[in-house]
């Protein structure tokens, strides 16, 4: 949950792309998929952003699932991948544009496993926006100071 809001703090400081303007934060209702914000376009066109700010290496997992629910047409619709697509149709057919965010630190193969499926609904490649995973981790880290929740703490890479 902290780190979904980070994501989405720092999906509000970055520069979007074509002059992209944050308008406002959606509200998810209880009837279809809802996008993270709604922003509006210098020619007065709306689009939305929904900002995905799984960590880097959960992607890999997401995705795999994603791809052996498909295979066995089981998909589940708590899948962080199932979801982002979800939202990313419901935005389409409300006839907004749709731009995605998710870490900087999401390896290649994951991004492009992703972009697969973004293109699948017609979210084209440049719409899959990159957050700074350095930015997501530093905001995480003052919400769990200011609400007093202890810093996680990950195992070493030596596996100690």
């Amino acid at each position: 949950k902290i780190r979904g809001i980070a994501g989405e703090l720092a999906a509000r400081e970055m520069t979007l792309p074509g002059g992209l303007k944050i308008e406002r934060r959606m509200l998810a209702g209880n009837t279809e998929p809802t996008a993270d914000f709604e922003l509006r376009a210098p020619d007065g066109s709306v689009a939305e952003l929904e900002a995905k700010a799984l960590r880097p290496e959960k992607w890999k997992k997401a995705l795999d699932e994603y791809a052996e629910g498909i295979k066995n047409s089981n998909v589940d619709p708590k899948n962080p991948v199932a979801r982002l697509l979800a939202q990313a149709k419901a935005g389409l057919d409300r006839g907004h544009k749709v731009y995605v965010a998710i870490s900087d630190g999401t390896s290649m193969r994951s991004r492009g496993r992703l972009l697969a499926y973004l293109q699948d609904v017609e979210v084209p490649q440049e719409q899959l926006l990159l957050l700074p995973e350095s930015e997501i981790l530093r905001i995480a880290k003052v919400l769990r100071e200011h609400m007093g929740i202890p810093q996680p703490t990950f195992p070493s890479k030596g596996g100690d």
